[in-house]
C-alpha cells in the first residue's frame, strides 16, 4: 500500500526469532516505539518503549513476527479515526480516545469510542479524512477489481504534518462499532445485494 501513495506509519518487521535489543530500535525509529504481533488482535502482546525509562539492551521478545513503529502522539491527543465501509460506501466513522494515562485505543481498556459526522453537511475536516480513508479503500480494490471486499475498516492516526497515516486495514471479519453505526445494517445489506446481483 505504501509503494501505491497510501502513507502509512514507519515500520520495521521483526522475524520470528530474531535477535534484537530495544536500543537497535531506538535507533531505526526514534525514542518512542511501540512493538506488536504482525499476527493479532486487541493490543495483545504490544508493548511501548521509551528510551530512558526501558533498557537500550533490553531483547525484544520475538517468539513471533513482530512489527515496530514509533509511537504516534495523536493517539493520545486526538485518538484513532476508524473508517467503516460496505462495498465501496461509507456507514460511519468514529473516533477512539484512549482513557487518561494509557495509549491503548481498544474499548476493553478503557477508551472512548464516539462517532463522527460524514454526512454531507459535515465538518471540512471530517470530509477531508473521509477522502484519506476512500483512497485507502481505492487503492485496495484496485489489487482485486474481480471482486474488491464486501467491507473493510479502515483504521487512522494523524501525523505530526497533520495528514492521516493508515494503522490498520481491516478486510476480514473486523468488529464493524454497530453501536456508532445504525445505517450498518441497511448499508451493509444494499452492498451485499449489489455483490449478488452482479453474480446473476
Amino acid at each position: 500500500l505504501s509503494a501505491k501513495g497510501v502513507p502509512i506509519i514507519d515500520t520495521q518487521w521483526i522475524a520470528a526469532g530474531e535477535a534484537l535489543t530495544a536500543g537497535a530500535l531506538f535507533a531505526a525509529l526514534g525514542p518512542d516505539v511501540v512493538i506488536k504481533q504482525q499476527v493479532g488482535a486487541g493490543a495483545y502482546g504490544q508493548h511501548r518503549l521509551i528510551q530512558g525509562q526501558t533498557s537500550d539492551a533490553m531483547p525484544i521478545p520475538t517468539g513471533r513476527a513482530m512489527m515496530a513503529q514509533p509511537f504516534m502522539p495523536a493517539i493520545v491527543t486526538e485518538g484513532e479515526v476508524s473508517f467503516l465501509f460496505a462495498g465501496d460506501q461509507i456507514s460511519h466513522a468514529l473516533i477512539k480516545r484512549p482513557k487518561p494515562g494509557d495509549y491503548r485505543s481498544q474499548g476493553q481498556y478503557g477508551a472512548e469510542e464516539t462517532a463522527l459526522d460524514m454526512g454531507p453537511d459535515a465538518p471540512a475536516q471530517n470530509l477531508q479524512d473521509l477522502a484519506a480513508a476512500r483512497h485507502v479503500l481505492d487503492v485496495i480494490c484496485r489489487q482485486f477489481p474481480s471482486e474488491p471486499p464486501l467491507y473493510a475498516r479502515i483504521d487512522m492516526v494523524r501525523g505530526k504534518d497533520g495528514r492521516l497515516r493508515l494503522m490498520e486495514a481491516e478486510l476480514i471479519e473486523p468488529y464493524l462499532y454497530p453501536l456508532q453505526g445504525p445505517r450498518l445494517g441497511d448499508v451493509m445489506a444494499d452492498a451485499l445485494a449489489r455483490r449478488l446481483g452482479d453474480r446473476e
